[in-house]
């Protein structure tokens, strides 16, 4: 078997998604008067971006498992699913490796990270870390399957929003300010907008496999609106 290069296995054009509440919550950090570690951001970028390559790479993994991508006959870029376990069945074992790598590195990071930020932030920040990969394996995987009970889209939003900026501010020392909790709601919409194309794409597979996102659920007409109320919120 050859495997595919990582970088088409993350999926890593995606993971710029975790940049923008990083940047935010950082931004918002420094804003609020704290100064600014370069050590810490770094540190915290490698930890989203481990988090995020894990996410994507389980999500291919049980998406296949249970059907959606097996069935995606409209399958392109932006779909939920990469297709390529339904292309390489015999890549489980290692996408499996590289979903736990990415957890490592993200943990690995979280720990490092436990040394250079204020002692009274360590249970937020290892709090965020075990949700974060929490979410991670089981926005798709059994027996929690959030995508396919209807919480795919508020996890998502959850994830890439208030959990992102808060971890990205918490590394720079800084959590509950001001300006960091009245940012908290608007930071995910964003990933949730580039959720709701691939679900587009994705309706007729996702609802045939049972997957219910809200696409699946109320049909694509709904979420071209739902996604363009996002958009308007975000600008």
């Amino acid at each position: 078997m050859q495997k595919p290069n990582l970088l088409k296995t993350i999926r890593a054009p995606f993971l710029s998604s975790i940049l923008s509440p990083l940047l935010a919550g950082t931004l918002l950090a420094v804003l609020s008067g704290a100064p600014f570690h370069l050590f810490n951001f770094i540190l915290v970028l490698i930890m989203g971006m481990g988090l995020h390559a894990a996410t994507n790479v389980y999500n291919d993994i049980y998406d296949t498992l249970q059907g959606t991508d097996r069935i995606n006959e409209h399958r392109n870029d932006f779909s939920g699913g990469s297709g390529l376990l339904v292309e390489n069945p015999d890549m489980i074992s290692y996408m499996r490796k590289v979903a736990r790598g990415g957890l490592m590195v993200a943990l690995a990071a979280t720990f490092v990270l436990s040394f250079v930020i204020r002692p009274s932030l360590l249970p937020l920040l290892w709090i965020l870390y075990l949700l974060s990969a929490f979410f991670s394996k089981y926005y798709t995987a059994a027996p929690v399957k959030l995508a396919y009970r209807g919480w795919g889209e508020i996890a998502v939003w959850f994830a890439f929003g208030p959990m992102a900026t808060l971890v990205a501010a918490v590394s720079q020392n800084v959590a509950a300010h001001p300006y960091i909790l009245f940012a908290l709601p608007i930071t995910g919409l964003s990933t949730a907008s580039i959720l709701l194309v691939g679900e587009i794409i994705d309706e007729t597979a996702d609802r045939d496999s049972g997957k219910m996102t809200i696409v699946a659920r109320t049909g694509a007409k709904t979420g071209r609106w739902v996604y363009m109320g996002i958009q308007l919120i975000s600008y």
